[in-house]
């Protein structure tokens, strides 16, 4: 299921996303993060879901050397998944948390809905927003994770942001989507989310500006319990 719900985000996000990447994370892992061009260019050919075959029994791969990952779809999918074995227990207000894949529903204990803090890039510390989650998630892709198995900015024109928070209905549509927008191009970025219904985003530049989605609410005004 979640190799197949990959494929289907790297169509619907022009190839942003993709879980054939494992040779590049490889590659990044081996260089300390600092791979060569040439080195780059080798691997290249082994990248691309038009070279993966699945079935109901049987998931091929074309080319000799290819990989796949799930660090990008998984987490999000495993806290949708924690959601929903709480709600068929009865549990109808909770935060799952899973290393910045959150996920609520209800509320707080005096009433109030949760809230979680968008990082400040240039300060880990600090937080630029507070959004407020009420039967929804959010997921946020940021350079200063300096995580090499969840991003590589090879498509996007011009600089990467700092950070990428994104609030949607599930977990690993959030987190899906948090990871693609950080590579896209700003006007890609306004595309996408503007086709997502029930997508917001919050970007944050590497100098500390930020741009939303005409629709994202801040909720600067509340107590921060979650980030």
């Amino acid at each position: 299921m979640v190799l197949g719900q990959s494929l289907l985000y790297h169509q619907w996000t022009g190839g942003a996303f993709g879980v054939t990447v494992k040779p590049l994370v490889d590659l990044f892992e081996a260089s300390a993060g600092t791979p060569t061009q040439a080195e780059r260019a080798g691997v290249a050919e082994l990248v691309g879901a038009q070279h993966v075959e699945m079935s109901r029994r049987r998931i091929s791969l074309k080319r000799s050397g290819m990989g796949i990952t799930l660090d990008g779809i998984a987490k999000g999918y495993i806290v949708d998944r924690m959601a929903e074995a709480m709600t068929r227990r009865g549990v109808l207000s909770f935060l799952v948390n899973a290393g910045g894949d959150i996920r609520a529903s209800g509320h707080k204990e005096d009433g109030g809905p949760w809230t979680v803090g968008v990082r400040d890039p240039s300060n880990p510390n600090a937080f630029l927003d507070v959004v407020s989650l009420t039967d929804e998630a959010v997921a946020s892709s940021g350079n200063y994770e300096k995580d090499y198995e969840h991003l590589f900015a090879t498509t996007r024109d011009g600089a990467n942001p700092g950070n990428v928070c994104v609030r949607a209905g599930s977990a690993m549509a959030a987190d899906v989507l948090a990871t693609a927008l950080f590579v896209m191009a700003p006007a890609a970025v306004r595309r996408l989310a503007g086709s997502t219904p029930g997508c917001e985003y919050f970007v944050v530049d590497g100098q500390g500006g930020s741009v939303s989605s005409p629709d994202w609410t801040s909720a600067r005004d509340q107590v921060v319990e979650h980030a």
